[in-house]
Formats: structure tokens, sequence, C-alpha cells
């Protein structure tokens, strides 16, 4: 009698076990569907009412604008693209990339990010070897580990205002990029972050930076073939700008062989300047607000792919000054000039440079 309680027990215990995997494996599965559009076929799931997008494939068309709905959902996730792809648009539905999204594309020129996106994911950008700009929209308060690491032509970055951790790798070997201007409220440079970026000359630390990580800003020695080798090589910048004391950037923790940056002369105390721009009804107002500064001349210009486009400059300004761009100036980016006094026109403050689009 006992022994035929105990098989009766164990098949009842195995039955229960068989359904509760059914029911799992039911409960997991969600269907994988296909859609061409715009000359782009597009992988894609939809689970609580949004959608996932698997993997987006030019059929015809190599300039992808990703739709901000599909099937009537709005698409939330973008997991990756193909290498083939030359420029992509992502729409504000989007709050998060995949780890890789953007890995080899190595012929993307141009990407418009999400407005909502909070981080750019792992590996994001890795190897995107013709991407030349990239503006950081406000939202994305983190760069994860190896972001942008070998984008060779990247000269640009409009790095957001609320980025605080920027990880490891994460500019690795861009080797274009001349200028650093990091954000109030940056905390934590991550090791190798911007190791053999063998044309940067110009940074601007703020107060804020407590931890810059091993080799941060190191740079490798280059054989006769400007082939990378093992050993480092030291060199200074022409231009080291933190907003705080000497006492303060003493207390930051600076891992080894950041040679490159201690060895620099550093100006310290430097004010900060902020930009911030908004749509009027006509045209579009640029309000500058240099911080503690008593400025004599602040200059405004917009360009469009790099070439000139509006030129405007105020005498003895207040804190606030607003600029006024006249309606139907084409442009991309803004660039904002603070000048000591008119003799020199030596700046005060580091060039603050903002992308913008204007729709």
């Amino acid at each position: 009698m006992k022994i035929s309680i105990n098989k009766t027990f164990f098949s009842l215990l195995l039955t229960f076990l068989m359904i509760s995997v059914i029911q799992s494996v039911c409960a997991e599965t969600v269907e994988t569907k296909t859609i061409e559009i715009q000359g782009v076929k597009y992988s894609y799931t939809i689970e609580n009412e949004t959608v996932e997008i698997k993997t987006a494939s030019p059929v015809s068309n190599y300039d992808i604008v990703v739709p901000e709905y599909i099937e009537g959902f709005p698409v939330k996730t973008v997991e990756a693209f193909a290498t083939t792809v030359k420029t992509v648009v992502l729409p504000d539905t989007v709050t998060t990339l995949g780890v890789g999204a953007f890995n080899w594309c190595d012929e993307m020129t141009s990407v418009k990010l999400s407005q909502n996106l909070t981080t750019l994911p792992e590996r994001v950008f890795t190897n995107c070897k013709d991407l030349k700009t990239i503006n950081i929209p406000a939202g994305i308060t983190r760069i994860e580990n190896y972001a942008f690491n070998y984008c060779e032509s990247l000269n640009s970055i409009s790095i957001s205002d609320n980025i605080t951790y920027i990880g490891k790798g994460a500019f690795y070997a861009c080797k274009t990029i001349k200028s650093l201007n990091f954000p109030n409220g940056l905390t934590y440079i991550g090791e190798n972050a911007f190791f053999n970026c063998i044309s940067l000359q110009e940074i601007f630390i703020p107060k804020s930076v407590s931890s810059i990580g091993k080799k941060a800003f190191a740079e490798s020695v280059r054989d006769d073939m400007g082939t990378a080798t093992n050993f480092l090589r030291y060199r200074t910048y022409e231009n080291i700008n933190y907003t705080g004391t000497q006492e303060e950037w003493n207390k930051i923790s600076i891992g080894e062989y950041n040679n490159n940056l201690i060895n620099s002369n550093i100006n310290y105390s430097v004010p900060t300047c902020f930009v911030k721009i908004k749509k009027v009804q006509v045209g579009t107002e640029v309000n500058v607000t240099p911080e503690n500064v008593g400025a004599s001349q602040i200059m405004m210009s917009t360009y469009k792919i790099n070439k000139l486009t509006h030129l405007q400059w105020t005498l003895n300004p207040n804190n606030s000054t607003s600029f006024y761009i006249p309606n139907g100036t084409d442009y991309d980016t803004i660039k904002v000039f603070v000048f000591d006094d008119m003799s020199s026109l030596k700046p005060i403050c580091p060039l603050v440079t903002r992308d913008f689009n204007v729709k």
C-alpha cells in the first residue's frame, strides 16, 4: 500500500510539473513578425501594447527613418540595425537601444537619437568608422562601456548636460576628436575612456568629476606603419580648463598612466557657460548665461554643415543675453563665444556648441 501511494504521488507531481513547463513556455512565446516599410524590412514583436524591433535591414533604402508606430502600437525598443545602413533617424517613442545596436555600421554617416533615451548601452556605436558627429540628447545620463570605441572619424561630440557617467573605453581610439567639453554633473570617467584619442588638445572638466580611471587619457606609441604598440607615449594637452580650485583638483581620484592629463598646464577656476535654446513663434531665441563672468562681448553664430549662416554679437552684456535667429535661417549647429575685451578677443569661457535641428 505504501509503495502504491508513493507511485501515485510522484505521478501527480510529474504531471503538475509538465503542465507548469508547458504553460510557462506558452506564456513566454511571443510571435516574431516581419514588415517592409519604405524599403526597410523590420523584424519585430508586440508585447504589452508596445513594439520591440529585433532587426532593421535595408531592402532598397539605406537611409532609415524608423516608424513611430507599427500596427498602431508605439515602437519602444530597437535591438539592432543591419551593418549596411547609411543614415538613421529614431523617433522619440524609442526609449531603449540594444547592446551593440549599431555595431559595425561602418558606412553610417549620421544618426538622430530619440529624445527619450536615458542610456547609451555597451558597444552601441562600436566601429562606426564613418560617423563624424553625434548629438547626445538631454535625457541620457550614462554612456556605457565601449559605446563609441573605434569611431575613427568622430570629431564632434555634443554631450548631454545630464551625463553623469562615461564608461570604460567609451571613446577608445576616436582619433579625430580635438576637444571635449564635459557637462556639470559628470562624476565618473572610466578606464581607457579616451585612450588613443591622439588628436585631443583641449579638455573642459567640471569640478563635479570625482574619479578618472586608469589610462583614461593615455596613448600608445606607434610603429613606422602607424600601428599602435603596447608601449605608452606621453605628451601634454594645449588647454585643460577646470571649474574648481587646485585644492579641489587634487582631491580627484586619478588612475595611473594619465600623465598626459597630469603633466598639462591646468587652468583652475574657469567659469562655466550655459546655453539655453528654446523655440519661439518666429525664429528661435538663444538665451546665453555665463555664470559669474564679467564679459565684454558675447558672440553667437549658426552653421549649416560647418558653414557660417548667421552671426550676432552684443557688447557689455548683463548676466543673461538673448539672441534672435531670423525665421528661415538654415542651420544645424549653434556656437557661442564669450570674450573678455574687444582688443584681445580672449575667450574667458570654453566654446559652447549645441547641435540643433530646426523642424
